[in-house]
């Protein structure tokens, strides 16, 4: 576990580094963190929202409320993976979100520390 500053070669190089059971620690900025819990409740709540709907109608689900529901949960999770994309560069750099989505390395944003933990 190791606490990374922002050097955009140093952090290519301790991605390159990262052994199995190893991982790198960013501090992120609270308001992602805000931002991406906003977003997952959004969608959280769309599902659970079109699953009663689904469960308390017993006609066919209505074209025009399915469309709706795809088109928000759609935008919303779009705009949540755009947000940690931007994160992961703007932390990473342009060459480590590359080399990072190459390896498939595994991320988790932990919301009570707020920081993002890269691991193998």
């Amino acid at each position: 576990m190791e606490y990374i500053e922002k050097d955009e070669k140093l952090i290519l190089e301790k991605l390159k580094d990262l052994k199995l059971g190893e991982e790198l620690i960013f501090q992120i900025d609270e308001d992602i963190f805000n931002i991406i819990n906003l977003l997952n409740l959004h969608i959280l709540s769309l599902d659970n929202l079109f699953k009663s709907y689904v469960r308390e109608e017993n006609d066919p689900v209505n074209k025009e409320v399915l469309n709706h529901f795809i088109e928000e949960y759609t935008t919303k999770t779009i705009e949540k993976e755009n947000l940690i994309k931007e994160t992961l560069i703007k932390v990473l750099s342009y060459e480590g979100y590359i080399f990072f989505v190459r390896k498939r390395l595994k991320y988790f944003f932990e919301d009570v520390t707020k920081v993002l933990r890269i691991t193998l």
